[in-house]
């Protein structure tokens, strides 16, 4: 697999030995899917054997004839429903579907493709029972999901085909299998790694680690926020890329506003999972694990200072419990020059966000106590660079007496007016989705602007710096 991730750096005469590692198999017997589409190559003695059991009595195991239905019903969601490419055809009009004890090599599924072209034919291994322990998800479920998630690397093959794109081939991937399966959720194994280190970039490769598989909630977002095509739409991106050699800009100019957009709503519904979470962030939050952030405890009139780290295309989280503080807060950051930032600030109070973003490194909030905590979360927007040093210092004092980051001050001149509700009232119930929808004004950044929006905003009409 190392020597595949670099495929692109190899010598010719290099790759042409290698090749012959990544022959296809051979199997005993093959069976034709019901739909035509796949032929599923079989043992029945061997390493490789399957389950011979045969409840129907048509002379197909039983087992065989699941991985050609889950495969069959793969195929009808991902390109009949969903839109995408078919896989390109390898010449012979079916795709082939090999049926091998994969549970040595803790894995579910390969896909194989010609990692020398920008586009390829491929062909598919599965594991024979699904039963080993290493697989978290077993038997029936995990013919089903490695289906969804295997065949999807197939379909990608036809955008866009080096491993330069694995993070993005692998974090689709593993969204893909709770998009045709959603009641098995196979993700939930790896979701942990993401929210356990946030300050990893977004696409860390899938040859490091497991991020890509863990960051597979990034698509959950985009999903529920700007629709399901969106994913599709970043495919489509990378199908029609020029140059032919990847740049991650090719999957971000099919991101509403890009990184620097997306990122900062992201960066609020990551922190609103397990028990933080509110039902209109991500739809399955209540399970995901927690973000530990970096709690910060103030002494009245002493600053204090700390750092943190973090690479391209992520985030870190401070937290100050304001419940008991008198006067205000102050908040200042430094930020290391090589990467853009947005920072976000989230208000809590009752376990509900109000969200806005700085101004600039800096920001003063008088009588904190009005909030159960303050969150502040440095984002990186680049996509490029790692271990940028955040510095900060946080300050609790009476002599804070004004806030400088006002809730709903859209035009930022110091005060919640009449002209920030005008603004306002211009994305009143436009969704993320729609012309016209104003990211700072999705108050508690849940994707659309609504009646949460206006009470947050009516809470905070009249206020002035």
């Amino acid at each position: 697999m190392e020597a595949m991730s670099h495929w692109d750096r190899l010598q010719p005469s290099t790759r042409a030995k290698l090749t012959t590692l990544f022959q296809r198999p051979s199997n005993q017997r093959s069976y034709t899917s019901p739909t035509g589409h796949f032929m599923i190559h079989y043992d029945l003695t061997g390493s490789d054997a399957v389950d011979t059991s045969d409840s129907n009595g048509d002379g197909i195991p039983d087992y065989v004839e699941l991985v050609a239905e889950s495969f069959d019903h793969a195929r009808d969601r991902e390109v009949n429903e969903l839109g995408y490419l078919p896989p390109p055809d390898d010449g012979d009009g079916v795709y082939d579907i090999h049926i091998q004890q994969l549970g040595l090599q803790g894995v579910y599924g390969l896909a194989w493709s010609d990692q020398s072209q920008i586009t390829s034919d491929s062909y598919i291994q599965i594991d024979n029972n699904f039963t080993d322990n290493i697989y978290a998800t077993r038997g029936s479920d995990g013919v089903q999901v490695t289906a969804a998630h295997e065949y999807f690397h197939a379909i990608q093959f036809a955008y866009f085909t080096p491993f330069s794109a694995a993070w993005w081939q692998e974090l689709t991937a593993t969204w893909m299998e709770d998009v045709i399966y959603d009641d098995i959720n196979d993700y939930y194994q790896y979701q942990m790694f993401f929210f356990q280190d946030p300050e990893t970039s977004l696409d860390d490769s899938p040859f490091k680690g497991l991020q890509p598989f863990a960051a597979s909630v990034f698509a959950h977002h985009l999903e529920q926020v700007y629709g399901r095509d969106l994913i599709r739409a970043t495919w489509e991106s990378l199908g029609t890329r020029e140059p032919s050699v990847y740049d991650i800009t090719d999957i971000e100019v099919a991101l509403p506003g890009g990184f620097s957009s997306v990122l900062p709503r992201f960066a609020v519904w990551n922190y609103l999972t397990g028990t933080r979470h509110v039902g209109s962030y991500y739809e399955e939050g209540a399970q995901y694990t927690e973000i530990n952030p970096r709690q910060i405890t103030v002494t009245p009139g002493v600053m204090t200072s700390g750092s943190a780290r973090i690479d391209h295309l992520a985030s870190t989280y401070l937290s100050v419990n304001t419940r008991s503080l008198s006067g205000g807060l102050r908040v200042s950051l430094s930020l290391e020059s090589g990467s853009t930032y947005e920072v976000v600030m989230m208000l809590m109070k009752n376990g509900v966000p109000e969200v806005v973003s700085w101004a600039g490194t800096e920001t003063t909030i008088a009588n904190v106590s009005r909030y159960d905590e303050v969150v502040v979360i440095p984002v990186s927007t680049s996509t490029s660079g790692d271990r940028f040093d955040i510095g900060y210092s946080v300050t609790n004092a009476t002599s804070v007496a004004t806030t400088s980051d006002l809730v709903g001050d859209f035009d930022r001149d110091g005060s919640v007016a009449f002209s920030d509700f005008l603004s306002f009232a211009e994305s009143f119930g436009k969704l993320a989705t729609d012309a016209g929808h104003v990211r700072q004004h999705d108050l508690n950044a849940d994707g659309d602007i609504g009646f949460g929006d206006f009470l947050i905003f009516a809470g905070h009409f009249g206020e002035s710096r």
